[in-house]
């Protein structure tokens, strides 16, 4: 009695094993061998805040009036804001 438990205890084994292996080669078909990646240009602008103590982004606006108006609404509190051009990385307002 106690072989036959065994040979069915290494038979399901045996099973899934079987089964995984199935279902991994199964779904491996699915993905592309070649996946090009374009990169493409980071657009709008980057208000950080830029001191002794942080460097961090604290919006990201579509325009640089858009960016200019957040650094005048908080310039009262922070002389610290940076307006930057994803595009390029330069320094466009302050």
């Amino acid at each position: 009695m106690k072989n036959k438990l065994e040979i069915r205890i290494f038979l399901c084994f045996i099973l899934t094993i079987l089964y995984v292996h199935y279902v991994v080669e199964t779904n491996r078909s699915d993905i592309p061998k070649e996946v090009e990646v374009v990169a493409q240009p980071l657009k709008g602008f980057e208000v950080r805040i830029v001191n002794d103590q942080a460097n961090e982004r604290l919006e990201l606006t579509d325009t640089l009036e858009e960016a200019v108006a957040y650094i005048k609404e908080y310039s009262m509190h922070h002389d610290d804001l940076i307006a930057f051009d994803l595009s390029t990385g330069e320094v466009v307002g302050q």
